[in-house]
């Protein structure tokens, strides 16, 4: 009963603090990012705002945890984010951007209810084809604005690199040590998948609202 009290806790919290900032997604927002350190705040704090990015991202750590690839496990997404985001700095684009987003969301959620095993190598080439999406929305942050230069951009990259990998990690040791998770069949893991899946399917109804009106 303690372990639903904290899950529910943890998710109210998220939530919550996420309400005000959901649409913001950078610190920095309506402010000229110039230096290093702008980049390197932006890049920290894009994914914490991010309330789409930062579900997935708690997913990635539930997977790498299950894979037993807790700290390796996460670079195949982030290896495909800087990807994604190098993308969009060069002038190409994805299409269907949030809607693949919202759907990734979705997918490793219910895959994480689904209690298949875990084959790493087919999760790592889903995270880097996944991360490709993320990444590019990540870049609009830094395509919008004016004065990019290679500081900006140095420390963007390495925001975004160490926040995601950070938090992805520490997902894997919540769920370890905290929540005592080790297998699909446990519990916590079915009712995280289902959060998981259900943020998805809220932002993928509001992007199908958006696209419609």
């Amino acid at each position: 009963m303690r372990t639903f009290i904290k899950l529910a806790i943890t998710t109210i919290f998220i939530t919550m603090f996420h309400s005000s900032n959901v649409y913001a997604h950078h610190p920095l927002t309506g402010q000229k990012i110039e230096t290093f350190y702008h980049g390197l705040i932006s890049g920290i704090g894009h994914p914490i705002l991010g309330f789409d990015h930062l579900f997935f991202i708690i997913g990635v750590g539930i997977l790498c945890l299950l894979a037993k690839k807790i700290f390796l496990g996460p670079m195949s997404f982030i290896i495909g984010m800087l990807a994604g985001l190098f993308l969009i700095i060069s002038g190409y684009n994805l299409f269907l951007v949030e809607f693949i987003i919202a759907i990734s969301l979705l997918l490793i959620g219910v895959f994480i209810i689904s209690e298949k095993k875990v084959n790493f190598s087919f999760i790592s080439s889903s995270l880097f084809v996944v991360g490709l999406f993320h990444g590019w929305a990540f870049g609009e942050t830094i395509v919008g604005q004016e004065n990019v230069n290679s500081y900006v951009l140095s420390g963007y990259l390495l925001g975004l690199s160490i926040i995601v990998w950070a938090f992805s990690v520490a997902s894997s040791i919540i769920y370890k040590n905290i929540y005592k998770v080790f297998d699909l069949n446990d519990i916590k893991v079915k009712v995280s998948g289902g959060i998981i899946t259900g943020v998805g399917a809220l932002l993928l109804l509001e992007n199908i609202e958006n696209r419609i009106i």
